[in-house]
């Protein structure tokens, strides 16, 4: 499965970092870093692995197979708010909203509260 591209930015995908590039003088960028998870599965990724990706700032992509599509990602809105353009919401929730016509979403928001989206909102707990 690729990531829509009105979904994602080319530079968070993981499938956008090119296989050859050299790091700079300074070191490894997080592009580099990010070629690591290319073609990696969550079930397959040690559970601190994952646990260090999923406090990273941004979305953390996954298709249907569990592979890993984008990590820190921030997510672009492909069509404007259901409200007329006006956003009533955070961005996160404006992010999870437009994200849930691809696929289920599940926001964590800063307060710890988790919300799953499915094209709608289905619960917050």
């Amino acid at each position: 499965m690729t990531i829509p591209a009105a979904l994602v930015a080319p530079a968070d995908r993981l499938d956008g970092v090119p296989a050859g590039e050299a790091p700079e003088p300074e070191g490894l960028s997080r592009r580099h870093l990010l070629r690591l998870l290319t073609d990696r599965r969550v079930t397959t990724l040690d559970a601190s692995v994952l646990s260090a990706l999923a406090t990273m700032d941004g979305a953390t992509v996954v298709d249907a197979a569990g592979r890993l599509l984008a990590v820190g990602a921030i997510l672009m809105h492909p069509r404007p708010a259901a409200s007329g353009g006006v956003v009533v919401e955070g961005a996160r929730t404006t992010a999870a909203i437009q994200a849930s016509q691809f696929g289920p979403v599940l926001k964590v928001s800063e307060d710890g509260v988790l919300s799953f989206y499915d094209d709608q909102m289905i619960w917050e707990i």
